[in-house]
């Protein structure tokens, strides 16, 4: 991706009235950025508790649907506890 495709994206954006001036929606992209990481770092920490449980026979094997559905509840407790 070369810098002026960057300016480009970021110049429609703001006209398209999404987002006030650069600081505004680098800021956000960041926000993304971390929200991901965290995300990441959650599912990691998890599944690797479960591959533990279920290695010794005292868990359940997690599924794709599983791995949703904590991520879910984890963003809807994050969310409840900045509102």
């Amino acid at each position: 991706m070369t810098t002026d495709t960057i300016d480009n994206f970021i110049e429609t954006e703001i006209q398209s009235g999404r987002y006030k001036n650069r600081e505004e929606l680098v800021t956000e992209a960041l926000r993304q950025m971390i929200e991901r990481e965290n995300e990441l770092d959650f599912l990691a920490d998890h599944m690797s508790k479960a591959a533990e449980e279920v290695r010794y026979g005292c868990g359940q094997p997690l599924t794709f649907e599983t791995i949703q559905e904590y991520v879910r509840r984890e963003r809807a407790e994050n969310t409840n506890a900045t509102s």
